[in-house]
């Protein structure tokens, strides 16, 4: 995550009574979260090698092994071989990743809708799943008006530079899908150049 919580938390006095994390990878946040005094977590991770890692180190926490989409289905995931820098993805890797990470698996993944969980008592939302973070948001329409604060990975165009993900959309749509539910984009870095995290808060 390239915005650091403690900063926003602090700069925007932020009241956080829990938080919804999709795609956890390793559970890096973790023991953030535990710092700011967050103790209501759950965390979502597809890929079956990194989920293992994760229940290894969590404990006590829902963590669950399935994607997020707009549309409840079955669909093959491009898995990082390493899986170092989370880079695993349903939409296929562009060649960008040439030299940074490997993409010789697949694997098979069931996708969920947020709302068909339907969490009530959280008003943060981090997601972070390599350019498929609007159709997370497309299935996640009902539990967004319990949401207060949205952490997100986001893509733009960058001359000379492809987009990492065939397909990603742009910080653009996505500003304009949360501009309808209210929230403003407060809080931007690219320090991934093509990619960055975007925070945005519910006015």
């Amino acid at each position: 995550m390239l915005i650091d919580l403690n900063y926003i938390q602090k700069k925007y006095n932020l009241n956080i009574n829990g938080v919804i994390h999709v795609g956890a990878h390793f559970g890096e946040e973790h023991e953030t979260y535990l710092g700011m005094g967050i103790n209501k977590i759950v965390y979502f991770e597809p890929v079956n090698k990194t989920f293992e890692v994760l229940k290894n180190r969590i404990k006590d926490f829902p963590l669950y092994n399935c994607a997020l989409g707009s549309t409840e289905m079955t669909t093959t995931m491009f898995i990082e071989d390493e899986d170092k820098f989370g880079c695993s993805s349903i939409l296929e890797p562009s060649d960008n990743y040439i030299g940074h990470a490997v993409f010789s698996e697949k694997q098979i993944v069931q996708i969920k809708t947020l709302d068909s969980f339907e969490f009530s008592d959280f008003n943060f939302l981090n997601i972070d799943v390599q350019g498929y973070e609007l159709e997370v948001l497309k299935g996640s329409k009902k539990t967004l008006k319990n949401i207060d604060y949205i952490m997100c990975e986001v893509h733009r165009n960058v001359k000379e530079k492809n987009l990492d993900y065939v397909g990603s959309p742009l910080i653009e749509d996505i500003n304009n899908f949360l501009g309808d539910f209210g929230f403003v984009l407060c809080e931007q870095n690219w320090a991934g150049i093509s990619w960055g995290d975007a925070f945005y808060i519910k006015k």
